[in-house]
Parts: structure tokens; sequence; C-alpha cells
């Protein structure tokens, strides 16, 4: 797949355990591919149930966030939590997420000091969080086929903005559910060019370079 492998190598600003004000410390991972808002998708890491969702507020520093409750390795039910968003995640609690579906994208809502996303990973059972890390390391491995999967073939890269709001799509046809909405005015990094089912005279999809999923040339 390489969604996973891609977007989790790299781009981490600060790390579980920085020191913060009043004595906190950083209890996740910031990770930022860009310095504009909105631009890059967040893949979520492990499938899951959605089960909760912040918005912006004085109570807490997270903005527009998400939390994916997930089967770890060890057995264990973990909730990991995206936030930073610039708007409002499109899945819902009780929807259910697949590795690698965009479930956010990085923002500057709630308390950050540039676009980015910030991961949690807390234990279920005994409310504590540990470091996400060692836990994206592992998945980053696997989609890099480091359990027998073949290497990754680097795609052909290239940008378009979106002149409407265009629906990400698992495949390219307007019969498959909408997952994602790029917003009017985003710039999308795409990796393929494929022909898709034609609407309004036009059949020419865009594949996603993080998520893997369809948008339609008309909205570009």
């Amino acid at each position: 797949m390489g969604i996973l492998r891609d977007y989790y190598s790299g781009g981490y600003t600060s790390p579980y355990g920085d020191p913060r004000p009043g004595g906190r410390t950083h209890r996740g991972q910031d990770i930022s591919h860009s310095t504009q808002p909105g631009t890059i998708g967040v893949p979520a890491l492990r499938a899951g149930t959605v089960v909760g969702k912040t918005a912006p507020s004085s109570a807490h520093g997270f903005g527009h966030g998400i939390t994916v409750r997930s089967v770890l390795d060890d057995g264990n039910e973990w909730d990991i939590s995206y936030s930073h968003g610039p708007w409002a995640s499109s899945q819902q609690v009780g929807e259910r997420v697949a590795a690698g579906q965009v479930i956010l994208h990085e923002g500057t809502s709630g308390s950050t000091d540039g676009s980015c996303v910030h991961i949690e990973q807390r234990r279920v059972s005994s409310g504590a969080f540990t470091d996400p890390l060692p836990e994206i390391k592992r998945i980053a491995a696997r989609d890099n086929g480091a359990e027998g999967a073949p290497p990754a073939v680097a795609p052909s890269i290239f940008k378009a903005t979106a002149k409407a709001n265009s629906n990400g799509r698992r495949e390219p046809n307007t019969s498959s559910p909408v997952v994602d909405i790029l917003r009017a005015g985003t710039e999308g990094t795409f990796k393929a060019r494929a022909a898709g089912q034609v609407v309004e005279g036009k059949g020419t999809w865009f594949q996603g370079y993080y998520s893997g999923l369809w948008y339609w040339e008309g909205a570009f």
C-alpha cells in the first residue's frame, strides 16, 4: 500500500515528553508535512471505530480532532487521537474507519505553533498515555514491506488545486462512498490519473498520494 509508510516516515516536530508550560509534558507526537493548513490528509494508523470527536474550545487545546479505538498487537484496546484539524472530520462517532483512510487534515486549530497533527495513544483499560511512536514505526515498517511485501514503486507525483469541494472515494465512480472532502481552494497531492466514471463529460480521476482515494477531475 505505502500510504502509511509515506506519511509516517518523517515530519516529526515535537516528540512525546517535551516540556510544556505549567510543568506539563507533551503526551503525543506532532507531525507536519506542510505549513499550509488543510493541504495534507492524515491517514488512520489502524482500522477501528470512531469513539470521540473534539471541536475548538477554551477548555482544551486540541481543536478539531477525532479518536479511533483499535485493538493493537498486544490484544488490548487503545484509543488513538488525532488533533489540530483545520475543520471537523467527516467521520462520525460509531463509524468504522480503515487503516490508511484519511480521517483528518493537518491544521492549526487548538493550541499549536503551526500546521500539524497531534497524535496521542491511550490504553482504554487503564487510561494511561504512552508514546505512540513505537506503534507508528511498527506500522510504517509493515507498510514498507518489512514482512515480505514487495518494495513500493515511487509514484509520479503531481499537485492540483480544487476549484470546488471534491469528494474523495475509494473507487473512481460516484457510487463509491464519500470518505473525504478536499475543500475548494485546497491544493491536493496526487500520484495517478485514471479513467473512471464519466461525469458531466469528464472521465479522468486523480488518486490521492497519501490517502489513495479518487477525486473527479471536474472539481479541479
